[in-house]
């Protein structure tokens, strides 16, 4: 018999054997912090039979869960917690800590942002920030490193609106198109007011900028010289190297039709 289960034994003796529903908590919390996680589990999970609406118990058993490594598990009692009340600043932190654990940096991030706005920065958030700001860097240099046979399989030069065709085609992809910062729409704006804020800086153009949101993940690619961007959205359980590298094929193609237009011309 473990130390936390002798004390909670002698607990019930000396009150004549009757047990507050409630009992159950911090008897399943020292088993929990001693690793005895099965055991924590079943007595949490059937003192949460007797008392289900219990906002202590839930989100124990969610801590359990999340010990675990039971994360999916853990963010559906955790929800449960804040279907109840959204003021229960310990569930809202360990959704974060599911999110992260799961690989959700955008959904961590939006959590966190959420949690920042409504109660100010604490140690816990800045820790957390910081963690999915990394995962989320990390996300991006995986998903772009290029296997050895990317080179071998490199489409022979064809025409850039071929190139274009195939990124079109492929199933991870959700859009593609080609951008002029001289243009009209959302994206033209956004690349001119990046343009023009590297200039002021006394910064070269950007080459390559990766956006992530909710719904998809974004490539921009400057094509050439000139005022012509790439915009790739792929799906966001999609990696974007293979986009990447048909989307640098055609900046290449570019690049030799207006090296070819300038030798012409001089």
């Amino acid at each position: 018999m473990s130390p936390a289960t002798r004390t909670f034994a002698a607990h019930g003796h000396a009150s004549g054997g009757r047990r507050h529903p409630l009992d159950f908590i911090p008897e399943s919390d020292a088993l929990r912090q001693e690793g005895q996680l099965s055991a924590a589990l079943e007595i949490c999970a059937a003192g949460l039979a007797t008392v289900g609406n219990s906002v202590s118990g839930r989100l124990l058993l969610a801590r359990i869960l999340y010990d675990m490594g039971k994360y999916d598990l853990a963010e559906v009692e955790c929800q449960k917690v804040l279907d109840q009340s959204m003021r229960v600043i310990g569930a809202r932190k360990l959704m974060i800590q599911t999110a992260l654990r799961r690989h959700q940096y955008v959904r961590a991030l939006e959590l966190l942002e959420t949690l920042r706005d409504e109660m100010g920065m604490d140690p816990d958030l800045v820790v957390s920030f910081a963690e999915a700001q990394r995962g989320l860097g990390e996300h991006f240099v995986r998903n772009l490193a290029f296997p050895d046979q990317l080179e071998e399989e490199t489409e022979p030069l064809v025409s850039r609106e071929e190139l274009l065709a195939q990124i079109r085609e492929r199933p991870e992809v959700l859009g593609c198109e080609v951008v002029s910062e001289s243009g009209e729409g959302d994206w033209a704006e956004m690349i001119s007011a990046w343009s023009a804020a590297c200039e002021q800086a006394e910064h070269s153009p950007i080459l390559v900028c990766f956006l992530e949101t909710k719904a998809h993940s974004v490539l921009v690619r400057r094509l050439g010289d000139g005022p012509e961007h790439a915009v790739v959205r792929v799906r966001s359980d999609a990696t974007l190297g293979r986009a990447k590298h048909l989307v640098d094929l055609v900046a290449k193609q570019t690049e030799e039709t207006e090296n070819a237009s300038e030798k012409r011309t001089a």
